[in-house]
């Protein structure tokens, strides 16, 4: 049973970062949404979007 509890504990803690995310709608329709992480988006002196290569 210990064991159970440290597992989920774990578990809630390691999520934790992506329940922090800022997510912002751009769209939807019946099928699908589309959002984007504010946090995670880099602009650079032109204020354009920068890649990261983060996937």
């Amino acid at each position: 049973m210990r064991k159970l509890l440290l597992t989920v504990l774990a578990l809630f803690l390691l999520s934790a970062q992506c329940l922090a995310a800022d997510w912002e709608m751009i769209g939807s329709t019946n099928d699908y949404g589309l959002y984007y992480d504010k946090d995670s988006v880099v602009f650079d002196a032109q204020e354009s979007i920068v890649d990261r290569g983060n996937t």
